[in-house]
């Protein structure tokens, strides 16, 4: 087994459910390593011939059923992870679960490698934190009597001396206090990333944007104002922890960026989409000056749109009903080595004493309480470790109040060139004027084999292909593609005019292929090019 694969215990009767988990897992860019049994008794047996990173228990077995199947293999295997699989999708059960040590809770059929991967990540770390803590609270107590034995030594020593007796006393007094705080701080983190306020906070989002979708009929808009309320305040605490997950992975050293290159413009503008709500909500005026032609950026999109929203988000909160915020991206000639990305407000502005701490973690400023005081602080961390830094002025040169947050990352050392192949001329040019327009390299041809040689040559970084063509079939094509161990991470985006039958649609999906139609508009493109590089990162490993 490779050192870092991660061993799964899989203990579930159907054949059919193992093969599917299998194939999903297999899928993964991590490494995984499956050990099947078909009973309660088998996985139990196995446990002490292996060494295993998570269990994945059904809990309907031919030698167990139900609840104490979780129960037998916690008492067998209390340290390590369990995930419950079940073919019903029981809310009640889930919480139960994880109320009593489960790890997560899954439901068959419902989960594809993203989620199946994420479950068992998110186990394993949970369950590593909760030893943690373990042991730290254990080492506490430890401290604790080793310094509680040396103050009873050294006033049986200093009886006469009260002074430094008192001195002593009250330096153990500050050393146990910040004992306390620490593993104060350490068990908030625990509950708040617990899966106890994972699973609700799912099901309620999940209820709350079906029942606004009409799922359940029409709902009036008195229900609507309330219902749009809660899921107001579930997004909120979404960022909550996802900002608490973020810290436990920068503390612990293993946040890793999954960097493409995009244009850096369009993606600031589609991040910028995503807060319309809020601003019309909080009655603020968004002012954009984004050129076109700053380039590209190699940076995790996900992470960077994250950073990008909590900025803004923040300037949409210091910001009263009727004001303003502008942003503005340039790479300026004075630091042409940097893009820069600037979010300006007219809001209350941060006093100048607080200036130096806003970016530190836990700190807030002023009267508004939402959030953690992570944001900021998370926000530098992930900006530095794009090579970037953040800037923080307020108010902001020439202006009497307001606050400026200048993000600032380095452009891609390179643009994407991308091979275009189609037996239509007219096709070629419209796609080649439109990419270039976006500011990629771009390369056009009627001929497959000599897409394939710019591919094998490493000239070009995606490919862009026609189904239906003379000398191959589209379909036919890609496959041999992802057929080699050298190509088979490119990306591909398909163009098709023509109605995709069962073969080809079922290619395209086991290779992740997004299809556009023929015609297409031009955002279009651009959008499912972007996506196809940045889910590149994901499926490449």
């Amino acid at each position: 087994m490779p050192t870092d694969a991660i061993s799964v215990l899989l203990v579930e009767d159907d054949e059919d459910d193992y093969l599917i988990m299998s194939q999903l897992l297999k899928e993964a860019r991590q490494t995984f390593c499956v050990e099947w049994r078909q009973t309660l008794g088998e996985g139990i047996a196995s446990l002490s011939d292996n060494t295993f990173d998570v269990v994945i228990l059904d809990l309907t077995l031919p030698d167990s059923s139900g609840w104490e199947t979780f129960t037998t293999m916690r008492e067998q295997a209390p340290s390590l992870p369990v995930i419950l699989m079940t073919g019903l999708e029981d809310n009640d059960l889930a919480i139960r679960a994880v109320h009593e040590g489960a790890q997560d809770y899954l439901v068959k059929g419902s989960v594809g490698t993203d989620v199946m991967v994420r479950a068992i990540q998110y186990a394993i770390e949970r369950k590593a934190t909760e030893a943690d803590l373990r042991r730290y609270q254990d080492h506490l107590e430890e401290l604790v009597h080793i310094r509680t034995h040396e103050l009873e030594q050294t006033n049986a020593k200093l009886t006469g001396e009260i002074t430094v007796r008192k001195q002593t006393e009250q330096s153990l007094r500050q050393a146990i206090s910040q004992l306390e705080e620490h593993d104060r701080a350490k068990t908030q983190f625990v509950t708040n990333v617990s899966h106890e306020l994972k699973t609700p906070l799912a099901s309620m989002s999940y209820a709350v944007d079906n029942l606004l979708k009409g799922v359940m009929g029409p709902v009036p808009d008195r229900v609507r104002t309330y219902l749009e309320m809660v899921r107001d305040d579930a997004q909120r605490l979404h960022r909550t922890i996802s900002d608490i997950l973020d810290l436990s992975r920068l503390e612990a050293d293993i946040m890793r960026l999954e960097q493409a290159t995009i244009p850096y413009s369009r993606f600031v503008r589609r991040t910028l989409d995503a807060a319309a709500l809020e601003l019309e909500e909080r009655e603020v005026t968004l002012q954009r000056a984004i050129p076109p032609d700053v380039g590209f950026a190699a940076c995790d999109a996900t992470k960077m749109e994250r950073v990008i929203l909590n900025v803004v988000r923040n300037a949409i909160t210091y910001t009263d009903p009727g004001g303003t915020i502008e942003v503005s991206l340039s790479s300026p000639e004075a630091s042409p080595e940097m893009i820069q990305l600037s979010v300006t407000d007219s809001g209350i502005g941060i006093p100048e004493a607080f200036l130096q701490k806003v970016t530190e973690r836990y700190f807030r400023v002023g009267d508004h309480v939402d959030g953690m005081g992570l944001g900021l602080s998370i926000a530098k961390e992930i900006i530095a470790l794009h090579g970037g830094e953040i800037a923080i002025e307020s108010p902001p040169p020439g202006a009497e109040q307001g606050t400026r947050v200048t993000l600032s990352i380095p452009p891609a050392s390179e643009v994407p060139t991308i091979v275009a192949v189609d037996d239509d001329s007219d096709v070629l040019s419209l796609i080649h004027e439109q990419l270039a327009a976006d500011g990629y390299n771009v390369e056009t041809t009627p001929d497959p084999s000599k897409a394939a040689k710019l591919l094998t040559d490493g000239k070009a970084d995606i490919l862009l292909i026609d189904l239906v063509m003379p000398q191959i079939s589209g379909d036919t094509f890609i496959a041999e593609v992802k057929a080699d161990h050298r190509l088979r991470h490119v990306p591909v985006v398909v163009l098709t005019g023509a109605e995709l039958d069962l073969k080809t649609r079922e290619t395209l999906e086991r290779f992740s292929v997004p299809a556009l139609a023929k015609p297409w508009k031009q955002e279009a493109l651009l959008d499912t090019i972007e996506g196809a590089i940045i889910g590149k990162h994901y499926l490449a490993r």
